[in-house]
């Protein structure tokens, strides 16, 4: 969900970008609306945290705005 830019920055979709918890854990946070958006990505973003037993948390929708 991220790609290298001419600058060789990262650059992170509008709807996955990486973050930390309070505890200082790295994390993902995913914009629920990307399944509406791109099923396909969602769904892959969906197995790949079940497939490597990563938690998943549901935060309010607001969380994005």
């Amino acid at each position: 969900m991220s790609v290298f830019g001419s600058d060789n920055r990262m650059t992170y979709s509008p709807y996955v970008r990486p973050a930390c918890n309070l505890r200082g854990d790295k994390t993902v946070l995913v914009d629920a609306k990307i399944h509406d958006i791109e099923p396909l990505a969602y769904n892959f973003l969906r197995n790949f945290a079940k497939d490597n037993d990563l938690q998943v948390e549901t935060l309010p929708d607001s969380y994005f705005d």
